[in-house]
């Protein structure tokens, strides 16, 4: 006889099964212990064939797609889930905060650019007198040009007594820097002139004294509290210029933690009360800036580029003005740190401390201002 498949499954299962004879559990049960529930009518349908082949009430409360929450676990899942989240967001909130202070840091400068058309020479390799001459001659004329310059500057600060703007550089070796040049106006009223040389000459104004005395060691660590101070009034070689009293120009080096260099023509008139020092190649000092010849010097230090430029005058209503223009390329990153450094740091430090050093009111030990852990710092250790 031919058996179907269906009566030969009822011959082989008992009339009345043993409820405790253990049995495999139905469909809906191993899915249930899997922690799902059904989706939607299909997989219902699909579960109650194979529970009605099992000889088992099909279980209809099936209707969502949530997990299961399985016994003891309930609250640590809750847990779990709500510190994932909370991760998940800080660390969303710590990128977008570093990439707007990073887009803040970048595109901030841009903005305190003025006019184009400003032009700075670069550094020229000096080996002779004449060189050295011809190019200090330059220098002092490119000097007085930045000072009287009537392009549209950027304000960046500015005070009944002090002045501080910038302009880019869109000529020349330096342009590439993407670095501003600066330059600041300062006005010294009530001078202590006890805090000055005695005067060589009876002649001599307040200005001038003021530049005869930057022009010493305690002069350059007001106009520069970070380089080595050893070395100030150390030259590597001077040169004859226009053979009168009160000038000098020669070549000096300056060092700067952790491992920069710079090597420059320094060069001062006392008579026209001018100090100017532009960054040059020496046969000397082996090397260059990424500006002039790209050549890493020998000490294994980064061979780095400077402006700057000093002059002083009397001013009409009484005391004195000094006008500081002043470029450099300290970290040689596109301008991403240099220009902060430059336009917010270097001239408003060295403004502070001559008014602290020349002011009668900056004498006293605790400045006003709250600035001076900054801005009168001691230089840094040397090895």
């Amino acid at each position: 006889a031919i058996i179907s498949p269906n009566t030969r499954r009822q011959e082989t299962m008992p009339e009345h099964p043993d409820e405790s004879t253990p049995r495999p559990p139905a469909a809906a049960d191993r899915f249930h212990s899997q922690g799902y529930q059904t989706v939607d009518t299909a997989t219902k349908e699909v579960l109650r064939l194979a529970e009605e082949e099992e000889g088992r009430e099909v279980c209809m409360d099936l209707d969502c797609l949530l997990p299961l929450k399985r016994p003891g676990r309930s609250t640590s899942g809750a847990c779990m889930w709500f510190i994932a989240r909370v991760c998940y967001w800080s660390c969303i909130f710590v990128v977008l905060t570093l990439l707007a202070g990073i887009g803040f840091l970048a595109i901030t400068p841009m903005f305190w650019r003025g006019e184009v058309g400003m032009h700075i020479d670069g550094e020229p390799y000096i080996e002779s007198a004449v060189d050295a001459a011809m190019y200090a001659d330059m220098a002092f004329e490119e000097a007085n040009r930045i000072f009287d310059d009537k392009r549209k500057w950027h304000t960046l600060e500015h005070h009944p007594d002090l002045h501080i703007e910038s302009i880019q550089i869109t000529q020349g070796p330096y342009a590439s820097s993407n670095c501003l040049l600066t330059r600041m106006n300062l006005s010294l009223t009530d001078i202590d002139a006890s805090q000055l040389p005695r005067p060589s000459s009876q002649r001599h104004s307040i200005s001038r004294r003021i530049m005869e005395f930057l022009m010493t060691t305690e002069g350059y660590k007001l106009i520069d509290p970070d380089s080595n101070p050893d070395l100030f009034n150390r030259w590597i070689e001077t040169y004859p210029w226009h053979n009168k009293a009160g000038t000098k120009l020669g070549v000096q080096v300056s060092y700067y933690p952790p491992a920069h260099e710079v090597v420059v023509l320094n060069m001062y008139d006392k008579t026209k009360q001018m100090f100017v020092s532009k960054s040059i190649d020496h046969p000397d000092l082996p090397g260059s800036s990424v500006y002039g010849m790209d050549v890493a010097p020998p000490s294994g230090r980064t061979r780095g580029s400077l402006q700057f430029g000093l002059r002083t005058r009397e001013a009409k209503g009484g005391g004195v003005i000094l006008e500081v223009e002043y470029w450099m390329d300290p970290f040689q990153d596109y301008g991403f740190f240099g220009n902060w450094m430059n336009c917010w740091m270097i001239l408003q430090g060295f403004a502070h401390r001559l008014k602290k050093k020349f002011s009668k009111s900056g004498h006293s030990s605790e400045c006003p201002c709250g600035t001076c852990q900054l801005h009168c710092r001691n230089p840094p250790p040397y090895d």
